[in-house]
């Protein structure tokens, strides 16, 4: 295929819009994944943390209240106050588990809702437990106060310390999902602006290279027609032929002059030959004319002969012509005694005839006479 300047043109831009193209096409995927990760950071993991801390500090102060609720004992007023900050604390424990379970089917980890699962099976528990050793601090005895405490130290406190644990281990979990999902978002930032940079780098690249490339062999090309163009005019047609350098307009023009001093070349030596023929024809002119100056020359002295013969003819010629007057003059004189004679012998003739008749009769009586003696 024949790559003409417009091709070239075309192709070179084609490469920088395609890598234009190009840039655009990753640089949307990676803030595509930035903005995912971005949304997944502050849509789902980082209100999970945050959930995950305000279940752990509720269920503290649930527990905290528990435990003021037991050492209340008999006092109506402080047991009351401490059950409702107790009754409160558990209906925000309420709203956070179900806070986390909106949250847990964008979990990546399995294990997390395994954990929250098990966590949920256990809160009941440790509410009842709660409330039991709540119920035996109020129960009014001397050792009812430590009988709870106790209690809540031996049965609830490992229990809440468990779930308290495990919300660590899922708090800690999605810290290090979090810190994985920002080192993420950062790589896929960088990620995208060295591939913004490498591509805007390469396109310019490109379309520095096709800007040079074309206008030095435009230049180039161009400059070397004008140069060979010049001393064509100036009549200098001794150059070697322009070598094609493409297979564009720019190598056409090249053959193209080529082919125009080739021509002019061609015609010079056709017409350096012909003036050859017509120097060399000229001098055999040269030569013929001489030649037939000097047969003119004879020629003039034998037509002076001529003259002088055909003058002695025409005297000749008069003479004859009197001559041949005098000879009509007796050819009519010898017809006129030629007509008389003519005339003559008719007469003869007649006269023989009757006398051949005479004759025959002279027989004819002979004859007779013979017959009668």
């Amino acid at each position: 295929m024949k790559l003409t300047l417009g091709k070239k043109l075309g192709l070179g831009f084609a490469i920088v819009l395609a890598l234009t193209a190009l840039t655009a096409l990753i640089t949307y995927q990676k803030l595509s994944e930035i903005r995912h990760s971005v949304d997944v950071m502050t849509e789902v993991r980082m209100p999970t943390v945050e959930t995950l801390r305000v279940l752990q500090n509720d269920l503290n102060y649930a527990a905290s209240k528990a435990r003021q609720t037991i050492l209340a004992g008999t006092d109506a007023r402080r047991r009351a106050t401490a059950q409702e900050a107790f009754e409160k604390a558990w209906v925000l424990v309420g709203k956070d588990i179900s806070r986390l379970d909106e949250l847990a089917p964008h979990w990546t980890l399995q294990e997390n809702r395994d954990r929250l699962a098990g966590m949920k099976e256990q809160l009941p528990a440790i509410r009842q437990a709660q409330q039991a050793t709540m119920d035996t601090g109020a129960g009014g005895g001397r050792d009812a106060v430590i009988q709870g405490g106790n209690d809540y130290a031996d049965k609830v406190t490992p229990v809440v310390d468990r779930a308290t644990g495990k919300l660590a281990e899922m708090a800690e979990s999605f810290d290090k999902l979090l810190n994985e999902t920002q080192e993420k978002t950062a790589s896929a930032n960088t990620s995208a602006v060295w591939t913004m940079a490498i591509a805007t780098t390469l396109g310019l690249a490109v379309g520095i290279f096709v800007a040079i490339f074309l206008s030095r062999g435009i230049s180039g090309a161009t400059q070397a027609v004008l140069v060979r163009a010049e001393a064509i005019a100036a009549g200098d047609l001794t150059r070697d032929d322009l070598k094609v350098r493409s297979q564009d307009e720019l190598g056409d023009l090249t053959t193209a002059i080529n082919k125009m001093s080739g021509s002019l070349k061609r015609m010079i030596l056709a017409i350096t030959e012909n003036a050859m023929q017509v120097a060399s024809a000229s001098e055999e002119l040269n030569s013929t004319s001489q030649q037939i100056t000097a047969n003119s020359a004879e020629t003039s002295a034998q037509a002076d002969v001529v003259s002088k013969a055909a003058q002695a003819v025409s005297q000749n010629l008069q003479t004859v012509a009197t001559g041949a007057e005098e000879m009509g003059a007796s050819i009519k004189e010898i017809a006129k005694n030629a007509t008389e004679a003519a005339k003559i012998s008719t007469s003869a003739v007649k006269v023989a005839e009757d006398t051949t008749a005479t004759v025959s009769k002279l027989g004819d009586s002979s004859t007779e006479i013979g017959q009668m003696g």
